[in-house]
């Protein structure tokens, strides 16, 4: 942290990261620049280079596998997907497709219905209208930027900005799980994300969502990860407070809001951060546009309708 003075588990340099992030943060640093000109194979030749102890050989082998050419698609595919693939081959019985929509109050006003018509034709969304939706059905939202993920290459080479994205507005409708659920398998797709922090964004994202879900021990994991390829991440320190706070460490829970403050953090969403989401205040609403989409097109959106277990 900021005021900790630290020892690299690694190579004993004198720093502000735990055990041996220092170093780990080194070879990301050199990955980055031998990946600026196009040098892979010596990017994964230094990788190879390094020595360590098990815990640093385990990390090493990971980052050298996400620099295989080898196609991801089939071992990147998360099991619900898969799931989805079967249930798109079924027919639907008529009696549902029907009553699919007969929620209570199952009502949408003209403006959302107008945005919810766009996102299902692939159009894109204007600010105004992103932030109508961000205020009456987030969930929409994570229609929206999961579609547009889906759309840019998915796991294979998607746009990680959307799938973070898409998992912020899950974890603000109260369902932690399907965070997890959809971001199990981004840790082994290739490293397409390294420059502009996106990977670093989905990692704090499912930190997160470990933490809603009080796995503080998979939260920190997901942390760490993030903070080596983001170390400026405001978001990501705002996170490890939460969960120090969450283990009953306030200093350290300080220091890691104070760092995020430094970074650019709004001071109010350390407060936010702390707070478990554990159920959605717009369920209703959320109900009502999941079976919205699953009237329109049960097949093209039957991976929305999994979401329906987390109400």
């Amino acid at each position: 942290m900021h005021n900790m003075q630290n020892i690299c588990s690694k190579c004993g340099a004198k720093t502000e990261d735990r055990g041996d992030f220092h170093c780990r943060k080194n070879l990301i640093d050199k990955v980055k620049n031998l990946l600026s000109v196009d040098k892979i194979e010596d990017a994964r030749d230094f990788v190879l280079s390094t020595k360590g102890d098990t815990s640093w050989e385990e990390w090493k082998n990971d980052m050298f596998r996400k620099f295989s050419r080898e196609p991801i698609a089939a071992r990147a595919r998360l099991q619900w997907e898969k799931e989805i693939e079967e249930i798109r081959r079924k027919e639907v019985p008529i009696s549902q497709q029907k009553n699919i929509i007969n929620s209570k109050n199952g009502v949408l006003p003209a403006q959302i219905l107008d945005l919810l018509e766009k996102i299902d034709r692939g159009e894109i969304i204007e600010e105004s209208g992103l932030r109508l939706l961000e205020q009456e059905s987030k969930f929409a939202l994570v229609v929206y930027h999961y579609q547009l993920y889906q759309n840019s290459g998915g796991m294979d080479e998607g746009n990680a900005w959307h799938l973070a994205t898409a998992c912020k507005f899950l974890r603000r409708c109260g369902m932690p799980d399907a965070v997890i659920a959809v971001t199990n398998k981004f840790p082994e797709r290739g490293i397409i994300n390294l420059y502009d922090g996106a990977d670093a964004a989905v990692f704090t994202s499912r930190g997160g969502a470990f933490k809603d879900m009080s796995n503080l021990r998979e939260a920190r994991k997901c942390i760490d990860e993030a903070l080596i390829f983001s170390p400026n991440s405001y978001h990501a320190y705002n996170c490890l407070g939460a969960i120090y706070h969450t283990e009953g460490n306030p200093y350290a829970r300080d220091e890691a809001f104070s760092q995020a403050i430094r970074l650019g953090a709004n001071p109010k969403t350390k407060d936010i951060e702390m707070i478990k989401v554990s159920n959605d205040p717009e369920a209703e609403m959320t109900s009502t546009v999941i079976n919205y989409f699953l009237q329109k097109d049960y097949g093209k959106y039957a991976w929305v309708g999994k979401f329906k277990e987390n109400l």
